[in-house]
């Protein structure tokens, strides 16, 4: 994988592996999974599932020498959004410098929700980006997504636009 795009979470994670500007697979991480670590921050828990799945996505016994590209969300606090929690911002950062800190030979890009989305309603951005698949990466997300469920997928589907958005093919005419 040359790029992983990242959706973060506070309890799930989309992440997506893309070889040569294509699409190679994605999936939903969820850090509260291994309930043996209960008195494990969310942060180490999701860094933890997180370094689990780019080990088997890299097929190598130390992701660590990864020196690809990473590119997340970058968390915005609204302050417009009276639903928003500061504190749930604080957490996102720690999961995130969790997860992508031990990848010292990485790129790491951060992109904003405004960003990626071009200020299009995400339901609109995740059905245009069935259309900016090709025919192999189309399958591999419908293979994906087989065991995610479809209440479950926003943030597998964020973090492909993030790739399609990095890659220049979200927003074309």
């Amino acid at each position: 994988m040359n790029m992983i795009t990242i959706d973060p979470g506070l309890r799930e994670m989309g992440v997506a592996g893309w070889k040569g500007g294509q699409l190679e697979t994605c999936t939903l991480l969820r850090g509260e999974q291994d309930t043996s670590i209960r008195d494990v921050p969310a942060s180490q828990k999701m860094a933890l599932e997180f370094s689990g799945w780019l080990r088997g996505v890299l097929d190598v016994e130390d992701p660590r020498s990864y020196a690809g590209k990473f590119v997340h969300e970058k968390m915005v606090h609204y302050s417009s959004n009276p639903q928003a929690n500061v504190d749930d911002l604080f957490q996102l950062v720690g999961i995130n410098h969790a997860c992508l800190a031990p990848y010292q030979e990485a790129e790491v890009k951060a992109v904003t929700p405004g960003q990626w989305s071009n200020q299009v309603p995400k339901k609109i951005n995740h059905k245009r980006l069935r259309v900016r698949l090709n025919e192999k990466e189309e399958a591999r997300l419908d293979k994906d997504l087989e065991s995610i469920r479809s209440s479950d997928q926003e943030h597998v589907l964020d973090a492909i636009c993030i790739g399609l958005y990095n890659l220049n093919r979200l927003h074309r005419q």
